[in-house]
């Protein structure tokens, strides 16, 4: 019973660090991801909303930025504005997104978590999607690798967030205080 308690209070703390990430699918900025990339931890959530149908979240890899990943996740084309899928971060490792909406990656519909600041980069990624060049050039000695662990599961479609791009981070102290508090009472 008590080490019940003490793993239900330290799995509360490890949710009370996590972050959703907000990002909007085709918003007011046009055929893009806004924002087009963030750095997510593992635990955080990444939270698409899209604010028109004719969209989709769908996972590719950095040598191939406009086909869908074989086991990757795909949230399909979405009808509907309001609809929102929402990805688990498992790994520090790059998930390359592109909406799959003939077209619109090539258009430069991207988006990145935890594309790194050398190398493979998102504007690398966005570059070789778009045909356009870039400033940085990636490397492709990774991919199979990188690829195949920064594939999620689990994904889920959910009630609405919001908006706002930045995360949602709860206050981390007084939710560990309080799992500390629930499992010293059930002692």
């Amino acid at each position: 019973m008590h080490a019940k308690a003490l793993l239900t209070a330290l799995a509360s703390l490890h949710l009370a660090n996590a972050a959703v990430w907000n990002i909007t699918v085709a918003g007011s900025n046009g055929i893009v991801f806004t924002p087009n990339q963030v750095t997510a931890a593992p635990g955080d959530t990444l939270h698409f909303v899209f604010a028109s149908g004719g969209h989709s979240v769908t996972q590719g890899t950095f040598e191939s930025p406009c086909t869908p990943l074989s086991g990757g996740f795909d949230s399909n084309i979405q009808s509907n504005a309001g609809a929102n899928v929402d990805i688990p971060v498992n790994s520090t490792d790059p998930i390359w997104i592109h909406c799959k909406q003939v077209g619109h990656c090539q258009a430069g519909m991207l988006f990145a978590a935890n594309a790194p600041s050398s190398g493979q980069t998102f504007d690398a990624y966005q570059a070789a999607a778009t045909g356009k060049s870039s400033n940085t050039s990636g490397s492709s000695s990774s991919s199979s690798v990188a690829a195949s662990a920064a594939t999620t599961t689990g994904y889920t479609s959910t009630g609405a967030y919001g908006n706002s791009a930045s995360p949602l981070k709860p206050t981390v102290w007084l939710a560990g205080v309080v799992a500390f508090a629930a499992a010293a009472a059930a002692v």
